[in-house]
């Protein structure tokens, strides 16, 4: 009995996660019909939990670790030049101003930096990435993770993604100084 309740409890829940998902498959090729998309993604998500079955909560954390270690840096990376480097004022012509010039390479810097301190201090459990960061971080005589993992991983990956933003990131156009007048001889 508690099990059904505890299913008809969390159904709502996962009919909003299906119906969210299918939208953003929608968002991406919208001449698919929302309600195959429905019936798609439930049954992924129905045939991968039957196959995940005991591992899925570790499964589940597992992504979640290795989704916060990318986009926490990149969150770091975005306010930092938001705003600190533009104060807050991101207009749209500066949105796409910059996609019209092409990838912003100097963001990945930082981003690759905070993504790499988030996995020295918190690594994802995967067996694998564990065994690249011990070999890679390791051999340079690090520990892994850094301090027993006591430090969790958003903070150190923030801190460094943010600070080392603020360093490589260019100023803003109206933050530049005008040039100095010309001195007449």
């Amino acid at each position: 009995m508690v099990l059904l309740a505890l299913l008809v409890g969390e159904s709502d829940q996962a009919m909003a996660n299906v119906y969210s998902s299918a939208v953003t498959v929608q968002n991406v090729a919208p001449e698919i019909p929302q309600r195959a998309l429905i019936v798609a993604v439930g049954l992924v998500g129905a045939i991968g939990a039957a196959i995940l079955g005991d591992d899925a909560a570790l499964t589940l954390e597992s992504f979640l670790l290795l989704l916060g270690s990318v986009f926490v840096p990149l969150a770091a990376v975005f306010l930092a030049d938001w705003g600190v480097r533009h104060r807050g004022r991101y207009g749209e012509d500066a949105l796409f101003e910059s996609a019209e010039r092409g990838f912003r390479w100097r963001a990945v810097v930082p981003w690759i930096a905070g993504f790499v301190a988030y996995q020295w201090c918190a690594p994802s459990p995967v067996e694998a990435w564990q065994r690249f960061l011990d070999g890679s971080l390791g051999a340079l005589g690090l520990p892994v993770p850094l301090a027993g993992g006591s430090l969790g991983g958003s903070l150190p990956g923030f801190t460094v993604a943010f600070v080392l933003a603020l360093v490589v990131l260019p100023r803003a156009r109206g933050d530049r100084r005008p040039p100095a007048p010309a001195t007449p001889s």
